[in-house]
């Protein structure tokens, strides 16, 4: 992959798993993250994990599945 610097990431599903690592890998690259989930406070703590590794990144609950949400 190439420098993401001054690029935007939408991860949905990032609250663990997968969509954590991805996440990290995207933010490591100089992305800004946003960590969309069902689950609101995994997408925190996640995006919390990621600023505190030096990435940048926020979180927001939301339901993929909810065409409402979306």
């Amino acid at each position: 992959m190439s420098d993401l610097k001054d690029r935007v990431a939408l991860v949905i599903g990032g609250a663990a798993g997968m969509g954590l690592a991805s996440a990290r890998a995207l933010a490591a690259l100089g992305a800004a993250v946003i960590i969309a989930d069902r689950d609101g406070a995994g997408a925190e703590h996640a995006a919390e994990a990621v600023t505190a590794a030096g990435g940048e990144a926020r979180a927001f609950a939301v339901d993929a599945s909810s065409p409402a949400q979306l």
